[in-house]
Formats: C-alpha cells, structure tokens, sequence
C-alpha cells in the first residue's frame, strides 16, 4: 500500500531475521536492495510507531527526510523496561507456564530462578549483538542444564514441564501471531 501511495508499480519484500530483501518497479526500471540486519528486538511501542507513519504515508504520501525523521525521533523516545524489570518477568512468566504443562507448584517455583536466568542471558546476548540463532541455542542449553540439574537435586519433578515452562521465553510470539494473522487473511 506504501508503494502504491507513492506510485510505485510493483513491489515485493522477503523479511527474515537477520535481512531484507526489497524490490520495486517504477518508470520502467527495477531496483533492488538488499539488507543485513545486524540486531533485534520487539519492541511494541517502536511498533506501532512505524505502523502509525506508514499508515498516514499511505493516506498522504510525505517526502522521505519527514519520514526519516520522524523514525529518527522516535528512536530514543521509545522507553524499555529496566533490565532488572524484565528479569523478573522472565522468572514470572516461567512460573506460570510451568502448570500450564503438567509441572506441579514445586515446579513452578523453581522455575521462577530459571526463567530468570534465562532472561538475563537473553538480555546480555541482545547488548552483545550476538546471532539470534546462537542466542536461543545457547540459552536453551543452559536452561535446560539448570533443570536438570535442580532434578538431580531433588527439587524439580517434572523436568519437562520446567523446561517448557522456561523455553516459552525464548518463543517469538509476536512473530507467530502475525505469521497465523496472514496466512488466515
């Protein structure tokens, strides 16, 4: 819809994530770029703030430089939550996702250090620019440790359910949300 806002002819994108690939027609000429993206988050605020712009470019089309920087702006007006924040929500959701496969509240509570843990990590690969491919492994791995060694100690029954539990942070949810939105609509 931008690009037809901006009389482009056709289109087409191929988002992954670590790159775009982007091509257009216009005027009888074709062009291509292609991207690598080196970092990433989800950050739901910044969301909605590109959504907003491309909304209102679609409507009435605004010179590039605005655009810019208005996404310029925007970049350090966006707030995150303190790092110390997300850690316990990582425990917390943990905790809760554990019942929810099989694990009994003995589980669920030490699932609470793990989720943390695996937050944390999350968090300091995110600083480290490391590849999310290698983050989610690496992670999943310690995680995965960690129950099990809380197993062998006695203190988890349900390793499955704990490492489930724990492994739901790692999931992109706001990634499969949108994968099942569009290929329903």
């Amino acid at each position: 819809r931008i690009c037809e806002a901006y009389g482009v002819e056709e289109a087409s994108a191929f988002v992954i994530p670590t790159g775009m690939f982007l091509s257009f027609s216009a005027e009888g000429k074709t062009y291509s770029r292609i991207m690598r993206i080196r970092g990433s988050s989800l950050n739901l605020e910044r969301i909605n703030r590109v959504n907003d712009i491309s909304r209102r470019c679609v409507r009435q089309p605004m010179p590039c430089e605005e655009i810019m920087a208005e996404l310029m702006q925007g970049r350090g007006e966006v707030r995150n939550y303190r790092p110390m924040t997300a850690t316990l929500a990582g425990g917390f959701i943990a905790m809760c996702f554990t019942p929810f496969f099989g694990g009994s509240l003995s589980d669920a509570l030490a699932a609470f250090p793990i989720g943390m843990a695996t937050q944390f990590l999350v968090q300091k690969c995110e600083q480290l620019q490391i590849n999310f491919i290698v983050r989610i492994i690496s992670t999943s791995v310690i995680l995965t440790s960690a129950a099990l060694f809380l197993h062998q100690l006695g203190i988890i029954r349900n390793t499955d359910s704990v490492i489930i539990g724990s492994l739901m942070l790692l999931v992109p949810g706001l990634a499969i949300t949108n994968a099942v939105r569009d290929s329903i609509g």
